[in-house]
């Protein structure tokens, strides 16, 4: 067995891969175990085949003591098509620093060598994940970008100091719980954490985004810490992890991540009505109806009302005036409803069946010189609203009694009317209205 010998000093690197001897070897960052157990995985070099490994070895190796026991492992699930198989290292302990290596049966054409791996704890050592590698320096026409990555030079000796890894004790953790559907801006996402397997732990959660168009990740979501998180605009299209992490003294700090969804990008959402819209103000023709908006969820979306006699649009904006054409039937508001970001939402309300509508009549005045051969005109004003088409009927009275065929706005004083009180009565008729009442004028004399 020998070990591979590294540089005094060389720093902490993101490869993962070493020479060992003549073979390539490729080992995936180790876990510690309660009971002090050691796993990984190791890929060989192209071309390793079951036969070559069997004898083959790993094991463990106090650095606090060169000569120590061997602590030995076993390997086992070697894969021929990715060329990886496991190793497990049992009955390790604790609070001691390791040396792993592999043990390569003679003529196998493996070579023996330290398997390089992370330590999983925090401070002074590496962080889980990385890889200690090292090139001979100063510079090696064998590493032209003199990149610490792999080894390719004689033996140097190495102090312990730089290679070691401190076993913990594992936190077993229980699987997080999302929810399997997408996710979507405005719906809250609640992740459930059940009571984690190993007592005693401090937890903290924080939610990401994750761009699968750059694969990259984005900031933490700041502030978003707890297990409810909902989804802002700002997240269309990417994914959403949500991490918690577990510490406790003397143990391996562990994290645990779940995407709602299984890492679909978060989609638009839809506006929704927190209060639906509602109709204000009598249905009734000639009167004023008004859209009462509601609350909406985004409280920014922009509205927009339609008004609809059946299928027939009758008016837009927030208020409307029913017209004859809408009497005996019932009026829909229709409520678009849009924001930035979200997909839009209508809203239709209904009317109560639009009533007739009602005059509001005045009393008509006579104007125009009461004399024989001079004409008088009935003045009044508008007893409805400007744009309703209101008919006027007016009847001229002598002394109290109708006067034949007089009934237009005007009246010509004849030698029948002298010495006669004349005077006017109007009423008034239109589409959608209720017949009006008869107004008539104070009379004026006619001169003998």
């Amino acid at each position: 067995m020998t070990g591979l010998a590294l540089r005094r000093g060389v720093s902490v690197a993101a490869a993962a891969a070493l020479v060992v001897g003549a073979a390539l070897i490729d080992v995936s960052p180790a876990s510690a175990g309660d009971d002090g157990a050691l796993s990984g995985t190791i890929e060989f070099p192209a071309g390793t085949t079951g036969p070559q490994l069997e004898g083959a070895k790993v094991g463990a190796r106090s650095w606090g003591s060169p000569s120590s026991l061997l602590f030995e492992g076993v390997i086992t699930g070697f894969d021929a098509g990715d060329r990886t198989a496991d190793f497990l290292i049992t009955g390790l302990p604790d609070d001691d620093i390791y040396a792993v290596l592999f043990i390569a049966v003679e003529d196998s054409g493996l070579a023996d060598g330290v398997i390089i791996d992370a330590d999983p704890g925090v401070g002074e050592y590496p962080v889980l994940g990385q890889y200690i590698t090292t090139a001979p320096f100063p510079q090696d026409p064998c590493d032209a970008d003199h990149q610490p990555v792999i080894y390719c030079g004689e033996p140097i000796e190495v102090d312990r100091d730089d290679l070691r890894f401190k076993v913990q004790k594992r936190i077993v953790p229980s699987d997080l719980i999302v929810p399997a559907s997408a996710p979507r801006v405005g719906v809250p996402i609640t992740v459930q954490a059940p009571p984690w397997v190993t007592p005693g732990l401090t937890r903290s959660g924080q939610w990401y985004t994750y761009w699968w168009e750059f694969e990259a990740w984005t900031s933490p979501l700041a502030g978003q810490t707890t297990l409810r998180y909902t989804p802002t605009v700002g997240d269309i299209d990417s994914a959403l992890w949500y991490c918690l992490t577990a510490t406790r003294p003397g143990y391996q700090a562990h994290t645990e991540c779940a995407s709602p969804g299984g890492g679909a990008g978060v989609s638009p959402g839809t506006v929704k009505a927190k209060v639906s819209p509602s109709i204000t103000g009598a249905a009734k023709v000639g009167a004023q109806l008004t859209a009462k908006p509601g609350t909406w969820e985004p409280s920014g979306a922009n509205l927009t009302y339609l008004w609809y006699n059946g299928s027939k649009k009758v008016g837009s904006g927030a208020t409307y005036r029913p017209t004859g054409a809408d009497a005996g039937k019932r009026l829909t508001l229709t409520v678009i409803a849009k924001a930035s970001g979200w997909s839009q939402t209508v809203v239709r309300v209904n009317s109560a069946v639009v009533a007739k509508g009602s005059f509001t009549p005045k009393k008509p005045t006579i104007t125009g010189a009461p004399a024989v051969g001079k004409v008088l005109t009935a003045q009044h004003a508008a007893w409805a609203p400007a744009s309703v088409k209101v008919t006027y009927r007016y009847t001229w009275l002598r002394d109290g009694k109708a006067i034949s065929k007089a009934t237009d706005r005007t009246y010509r004083v004849t030698q029948a009317d002298r010495g006669k009180k004349i005077s006017v009565s109007v009423r008034a008729v239109a589409t959608g209205y209720e017949p009006s009442s008869t107004q008539t004028s104070a009379s004026v004399k006619v001169p003998k």
